[in-house]
């Protein structure tokens, strides 16, 4: 069974790859960016669109809130199947 992380309690390290839940029920994999990096965007960036209010403490830092999506909770994206191809 997969394990969601609320994204204020929780986040991925900068950079990794995992599994979005977004307000809505909308599922969609993306990026960590982190706070460091998210920091040094230039103004008028999607990033900042809608204010911290908006995306919670960490959620902002998410692949999916440059279109807009509000994510709420992530996981660890599952392993690759092995041998896919052989």
């Amino acid at each position: 069974m997969t394990e969601w992380f609320d994204i204020n309690d929780k986040q991925p390290e900068p950079y990794e790859d995992v599994l979005w839940y977004c307000k809505g029920g909308r599922k969609l994999s993306g990026m960590y960016y982190g706070k460091d990096h998210c920091e040094h965007l230039p103004d008028g960036h999607p990033m900042y669109r809608r204010p911290r209010e908006y995306y919670g403490k960490y959620g902002r830092y998410a692949e999916p809130a440059e279109d807009g999506y509000v994510v709420t909770h992530w996981c660890y994206l599952p392993e690759d199947p092995v041998n896919i191809g052989d």
